[in-house]
């Protein structure tokens, strides 16, 4: 695990990883000064399956409390400099810890397009915990084990659970975006690692759990998975009918 502390060099601790990440770290110091607790990679990144030409930058920054308006609003503009390529959220140092169901609103960036605003944060973060105990990677500060409470399989698959039933069942707010084909492939591969998860009671990246579903998942799903690994066609309708399969797998 690549890791530095503040007053490190800088410049020398994000060698090798994608280009926004060093700018990033510095950045995300300069503005938040003390109030910086750490910052992270998970996703593809930490699951050792990152593709410089089509993934995300995941990322979560730990702070020592709630951020001020001012604070978000500098941080915004730090991302309007650094490109499209981070996606992530900045939490206060306790709900980095666990997750707390009555603390859902915290500053968070999509890529490829968002901005930093204050959104809600639901199960997904506990995924995100998950896998930044397994293999985390820590730009800034210390390791996430010192800072995330164990996340148990039956967790686990409780956040998976919730959040199929929140974003991915019809008419949630996946919904919006299966006219979309890239978001389409996306929904394909996330559907064979929800289901690696609920079986599996672990998370591992897209390719791996597309490989898992093709000796895990009934066959007439297997073409539909073979394509959206190989970034081929994934038609609307085969696509939303795996969805709400998933979904209702999710449900037993």
């Amino acid at each position: 695990m690549r890791a530095f502390r503040r007053g490190s060099p800088r410049g020398t601790a994000t060698a090798g990883f994608p280009e926004p990440v060093d700018a990033f770290a510095v950045g995300v110091a300069e503005v938040l000064g003390d109030q910086l607790v750490g910052v992270y990679l998970h996703g593809s990144l930490a699951l050792e399956a990152y593709d410089p030409a089509n993934s995300d930058v995941d990322f979560l920054v730990a702070t020592e409390h709630e951020l001020s308006p001012d604070a978000v609003e500098a941080l915004a503009a730090l991302h309007e400099r650094l490109g499209d390529r981070l996606d992530g959220s900045y939490l206060p140092r306790d709900v980095f810890r666990r997750f707390d169901p009555t603390r859902r609103r915290h500053p968070h960036i999509e890529a490829r397009g968002g901005t930093l605003i204050v959104d809600d944060h639901g199960s997904e973060t506990v995924i995100y915990r998950y896998v930044l105990r397994k293999c985390g990677i820590a730009v800034v500060g210390p390791a996430p084990q010192e800072l995330i409470d164990p996340v148990d399989d039956d967790e686990l698959r409780a956040g998976v659970r919730t959040l199929v039933d929140e974003w991915w069942r019809p008419g949630g707010g996946a919904s919006r975006w299966f006219h979309d084909l890239p978001y389409r492939r996306y929904a394909v591969l996330t559907m064979c690692r929800m289901r690696y998860t609920l079986a599996e009671g672990d998370v591992v990246s897209k390719p791996v759990a597309a490989q898992w579903a093709l000796s895990h998942v009934a066959s007439q799903w297997h073409d539909l998975i073979r394509r959206a690994a190989a970034r081929d066609e994934c038609g609307y309708d085969e696509t939303l009918a795996f969805v709400r399969d998933t979904v209702e797998l999710a449900s037993c």
